[in-house]
């Protein structure tokens, strides 16, 4: 055993020596050195040549291109974030099903749609628990099926209610459910009348709403 084990040590360490010599060698001979170093240098002269050449075609100018706008774009979002208006926002989101939450995406956000719930002395989470409830119907030839949903509800104490992910679609307008963001408001009574509180959260969750996707409160809010 003894035997063996200084064998194996001999041998490593003959190997170790053959190897670090063969090292010395290469950077000892000033020629295999300078020929080491020349190449070293051309592989990454063509390295970056390729690279420019890449970016002067147009596939590589409108990466470049794209990669800039995505640059502007998230500047702009961080600005926006800076100015919108804190909110204080209670998120329940619905479960998904095909009559309240579909899951489907918005194409884009141009307007916002308000309505009153026609659900009076109702508040915000009776209504969410509406359109939440809407999953377990069983429409027939007697009854059909009803869809409905929002974004968001606010209620008679101005509370607020997220029911539906701003990139996805609610149900609460016929034509525009594709590109608009909803807001159900609660009211006291038949005549569909806002009380102050309610108007007032209204009126800071549309401002919000505003901001956040550049829209004119003259025109996109339906």
């Amino acid at each position: 055993m003894k035997k063996y084990v200084l064998r194996q040590l001999k041998n490593k360490k003959h190997r170790s020596t053959k190897k670090n010599g063969l090292v010395v060698m290469i950077f000892k001979n000033k020629k295999n050195r300078l020929t080491f170093i020349i190449s070293t240098v051309a592989v990454f002269v063509v390295l970056v040549i390729c690279l420019a050449s890449l970016c002067l075609t147009p596939a590589g100018q409108e990466a470049i291109s794209n990669m800039e706008s995505q640059k502007r774009i998230e500047r702009a979002k961080e600005k926006i974030d800076k100015i919108l208006p804190k909110l204080s926002i209670k998120t329940a989101l619905l479960d998904k099903n095909k009559y309240s939450r579909s899951g489907r995406g918005l194409n884009s956000v141009s307007g916002i749609v308000v309505h009153y719930t026609a659900n009076p002395g109702s508040s915000a989470m009776d209504n969410r628990n509406y359109f939440n409830n809407l999953k377990n119907q069983k429409p027939n030839k007697y009854e059909k099926a009803r869809y409905a949903s929002s974004h968001f509800v606010v209620g008679l104490e101005g509370e607020i209610v997220q029911c539906i992910p701003l990139n996805e679609m609610a149900y609460a307008s016929n034509k525009r459910n594709i590109d608009t963001i909803s807001i159900e408001c609660c009211h006291n009574d038949k005549s569909g009348k806002f009380n102050n509180i309610t108007y007032s959260s209204l009126k800071e969750l549309v401002a919000y709403l505003c901001l956040k996707y550049n829209l004119d409160p003259n025109v996109q809010i339906i």
